[in-house]
């Protein structure tokens, strides 16, 4: 079995980005009618979600990610592949309107990271805090569990519509209902929808009572079709280093500046190329 890693360098964003010079991104101008992250709809909510773009001297590739407080963001550690030279972080209400864009650095990239654990992770710092029209997602506080099969979550994310097409750009969520709940993830049955290319680090968000969605944990990977299922890092795991890097309590894994990526010889991957072995399969990035 094929996995696939939520990542995208897409041929419609390289254009994109190569015309605009990586400052002047109009998400709406990647809008298409092509529905879902995979079998949902386009989202205008959610407006601490992030389209990260991670720009190297050759390439671009994407990836989605959290906003947890006005400074930072959460996403994907194999999002911050070896070469990367700057990041962007993009905002986007109603009819994908870019409501806020900023640069940002890493300041942490989770040491438990090593080619072989979905433990994979990557904070950012904006170079400034957001306006009010973008409000951070509220997180999680609790324990997941196996409680949670059978329950419902919301997975929003900027990647593609489906794996054969170069789509991604626009904010789009789905429903699943969750099936399972491992040690660092739960996953998902994702034959009626899932995340695809470019999803990976976007919010899993569950109903947490009052009409409040609360981040529980962060797209993946999934099949290599993006039709079989669906698979989240957990944020319970992930919290305690989160909040460790945006304090500066983190010793190992932090990248001082963007260039700071993952070795493609020590375990991690080019966001465009390469793969990675887990559990016995391989999981590639796109």
């Amino acid at each position: 079995m094929h996995l696939r890693s939520r990542a995208r360098s897409p041929l419609a964003l390289v254009v994109l980005l190569a015309g605009a010079g990586c400052t002047d991104l109009g998400v709406a101008d990647l809008a298409s009618t092509a529905q879902a992250i995979v079998g949902g709809s386009v989202e205008s909510g959610f407006s601490g979600a992030a389209l990260v773009v991670f720009n190297s001297q050759t390439d671009h590739a994407i990836c989605s990610g959290v906003l947890v407080d006005s400074r930072h963001v959460v996403t994907m550690g194999f999002c911050l592949y070896q070469g990367v030279t700057s990041i962007q972080v993009n905002f986007t209400g109603d009819s994908g309107t870019m409501i806020h864009q900023d640069s940002a650095t890493s300041i942490g990239l989770s040491p438990d990271y090593n080619g072989g654990t979905p433990v994979d992770v990557a904070v950012l710092r904006l170079a400034s805090a957001v306006p009010g029209t973008v409000t951070p997602l509220a997180l999680h506080d609790g324990t997941i569990t196996n409680s949670l099969v059978g329950q419902q979550v919301r997975i929003v994310g900027f990647g593609t519509s489906d794996v054969n097409n170069d789509n991604s750009g626009t904010k789009r969520s789905a429903l699943v209902n969750i099936t399972a709940v491992e040690t660092d993830v739960f996953s998902w049955n994702g034959t009626s929808a899932n995340g695809c290319a470019g999803d990976g680090g976007g919010p899993a968000l569950l109903d947490v009572g009052g009409g409040q969605m609360a981040v529980i944990g962060l797209d993946a990977h999934g099949d290599m079709a993006c039709t079989d299922y669906g698979t989240v890092l957990r944020w319970d795991v992930i919290r305690s280093f989160v909040n460790d890097a945006i304090a500066g309590r983190v010793d190992g894994g932090t990248s001082a500046d963007a260039s700071s990526g993952h070795d493609a010889n020590t375990g991690g991957h080019d966001a465009a190329t390469s793969s990675r072995a887990r559990n016995g399969s391989i999981e590639r990035t796109e």
